[in-house]
């Protein structure tokens, strides 16, 4: 990005996180489903609802074989999801919030490698 001014990365970036709401707008509401659930959604909720107790986490829960909590604990992206857990009750808010972050990541690292 040598050359690049400040304003022509936001530029890009806005334009990219903007995009991605424009073109699945129906989408920013959507629950987690499939993987999703399974991996960072069940060990972000486990770790939400147990005060981030990651020595039971890895000593007492069963992992994702048998549909245990245990499957994404190493993950900074899990982690993130159970704090953002932790500070928004509400479910719909919540889904909102985690997707305006995973746009705003997408168009950090289009910027990144654009």
């Amino acid at each position: 990005m040598a050359g690049w001014t400040r304003n022509k990365v936001l530029l890009v970036f806005l334009f990219c996180f903007l995009f991605l709401f424009a073109f699945r707008p129906q989408a920013i509401f959507y629950p987690p489903y499939w993987d999703g659930i399974l991996g960072p959604f069940s060990t972000a909720i486990w770790l939400s609802e147990n005060d981030f107790n990651y020595e039971k986490l890895a000593m007492e829960m069963p992992g994702y074989k048998s549909g245990g909590p245990r499957a994404n604990m190493h993950s900074l992206g899990t982690l993130l999801l159970a704090v953002s857990m932790k500070l928004v009750k509400d479910p719909k808010t919540l889904i909102f919030l985690l997707h305006v972050m995973t746009a705003g990541f997408s168009a950090g690292i289009i910027v990144i490698f654009f």
